[in-house]
């Protein structure tokens, strides 16, 4: 399967589950065309489907929770009412379960279409 069908299928699965707004994924495929960072931030599906054949031993490690995507434009802090600095990651809705490996291995693996 090329990168455009499973892109197309991960968008189906995606729509079956909450309201998708067409403007925001057409945004999405051109922020995706500009440059290798956002394609690979919003291709993290793919990395999914990949991950058993290209890491074989390491898809075998123990799963954990875990979050795709970690890095500094996903995290936001303010002051709560009391004064308290709070920290949030953003997006820990893609919270998932994923060998404890994964993301570590997924960074230096290139990636192509």
């Amino acid at each position: 399967m090329n990168v455009f069908k499973a892109t197309a299928e991960f968008e189906r699965w995606l729509a079956n589950r909450l309201p998708v707004i067409r403007q925001d994924i057409a945004l999405k495929h051109q922020h995706m065309a500009e440059a290798a960072f956002p394609f690979f931030r919003a291709t993290f599906y793919r990395w999914l489907q990949h991950w058993p054949e290209v890491c074989g031993d390491l898809a075998k490690a123990p799963a954990v929770l875990a979050v795709g995507d970690l890095h500094v434009e996903n995290f936001g802090t303010w002051r709560d009412e009391e004064g308290r600095l709070i920290l949030l990651r953003f997006g820990s809705r893609s919270a998932h379960h994923q060998r404890l490996p994964g993301d570590l291995r997924r960074t230096p693996q290139p990636h192509t279409p």
